[in-house]
């Protein structure tokens, strides 16, 4: 998590939403379920049951986009059995939960009524994310467009993502998920509050190093090469987004002392 928070194109905005919005509370039981889900070698028992179903409720509470959970668990069940036939169901019941919400939300128009709307930034939305993921561009919040980087840093995640399928690199089905899944109830909503990227962040910075992982056992002969080009990365990485973190911080820090102010007088 913390490699996590070092390297994210978004700051302190995500780290002050935790303590007052559900959408990053989703992902503590999401990974209760990644981490009692039984491996290929292991069974189903009786505690894992019990805490698994903990985890289904605990994701009810935290959010209502929660219906997406069940394509978490096709991509577990498929990590674990390496069997389509194990996620169809799955993947069934997100679809249909997804449906439902979008229609629940466009039919009863809860609070504003530009919550859900229709146009180009419904395809815009998950490139422009990646973009901003990859640091080629800032992460949006109410102007989603297409551009051509969003386009560039989507097909770069997906001959990633493809190529770790290929290789059977484990936990890249898992980390694609959680990079896509939480997207999907949401892609009708104009606009990408910071909450909404932690958890595809969290999906993102796995995927790519389950993706580099492989291409170090896959060609052996540049490990020190890759690893060292992989370690520069995250430091300058890093760098950045302690530095940004920190001058936003202090931007939080002036408006709360003007707001003090305005208070006293």
């Amino acid at each position: 998590m913390g490699l996590i928070w070092a390297t994210a194109p978004f700051t302190a905005e995500s780290v002050f939403v935790v303590a007052c919005r559900h959408e990053p509370l989703l992902a503590i039981p999401w990974l209760g379920l990644m981490l009692i889900w039984p491996q290929s070698h292991e069974t189903w028992s009786r505690s894992r049951l019990v805490i698994t179903g903990l985890c289904f409720v605990a994701a009810a509470a935290a959010k209502e986009t929660w219906g997406v959970t069940p394509l978490l668990v096709a991509a577990l069940e498929y990590e674990r059995s390496r069997s389509l036939r194990s996620v169809v169901i799955p993947a069934a019941i997100s679809g249909v939960s997804v449906a439902v919400y979008v229609a629940r939300h466009w039919l009863v128009r809860e609070g504003s009524e530009e919550y859900l709307a229709r146009g180009w930034h419904i395809v815009a939305k998950v490139p422009a994310q990646t973009a901003a993921f990859l640091y080629l561009a800032d992460p949006p919040v109410d102007e989603i467009a297409v551009t051509w980087l969003g386009i560039l840093a989507t097909v770069f995640l997906v001959v990633v993502v493809v190529t770790s399928v290929r290789w059977k690199v484990r936990g890249a089905v898992i980390a694609a998920c959680l990079f896509l899944a939480p997207n999907l109830p949401t892609l009708m909503v104009p606009f990408m509050p910071q909450r909404y990227l932690t958890i595809p962040y969290a999906g993102f910075v796995l995927v790519v190093a389950l993706w580099i992982g492989g291409l170090i056992d896959r060609y052996p002969q540049r490990r020190g090469v890759l690893r060292t080009g992989a370690v520069t990365v995250v430091i300058v990485t890093g760098t950045v987004g302690a530095v940004s973190t920190r001058a936003e911080l202090e931007d939080y820090r002036f408006l709360a002392r003007a707001h003090e102010v305005l208070l006293d007088e």
